[in-house]
C-alpha cells in the first residue's frame, strides 16, 4: 500500500450487507456504491496519479448485480485500460476476485477500439 493510495473497505466506508443491482430495488444497491463511493474514488485516484484499494472482505457476501452495476459500471464508464491502471481488489476470496475480473475483463468496451 503506497501512502497516498485511496482505500474503500466496503463493510466499514459502505455497508456489511451489499444490496441488490438498482437503488429502487432496495437499500445498499450496487448503483448506490458506485455513484456515491467507487465513481468519485476513482475519478480522485486517476487525478491525483494514486491508486484506488477496494477491499471485499468482511461482508455478508455480495450478489452477482451489485458486482456487476458497480464494478462492470466503472468499465463501461471509463473503459478496461483505465479501470486496470488505477483499481486494485483485496480479497481473500479468489473466485469473488475473479468474477469481478470477468466483469472489468470481459466485456465489448468501446473505449479500447480504435
Amino acid at each position: 500500500m503506497q501512502l497516498n493510495n485511496r482505500i474503500i473497505n466496503i463493510a466499514v466506508d459502505f455497508s456489511e450487507t451489499p444490496g441488490p443491482r438498482y437503488e429502487w430495488q432496495g437499500k445498499f444497491s450496487g448503483e448506490e456504491f458506485y455513484k456515491k463511493l467507487l465513481r468519485p474514488s476513482f475519478l480522485d485516484s486517476e487525478q491525483c496519479g494514486n491508486i484506488l484499494e477496494v477491499y471485499l472482505d468482511g461482508t455478508e457476501g455480495y450478489g452477482s448485480s451489485f458486482l456487476e452495476e458497480s464494478f462492470g459500471g466503472l468499465q463501461r464508464e471509463f473503459g478496461t485500460s483505465r479501470v486496470l491502471k488505477v483499481l486494485q481488489l483485496h480479497s481473500e476470496d479468489t473466485l469473488l476476485l475473479g468474477e469481478i475480473d470477468d466483469y472489468i475483463n470481459n466485456r465489448y468496451d468501446k473505449h479500447e477500439m480504435a
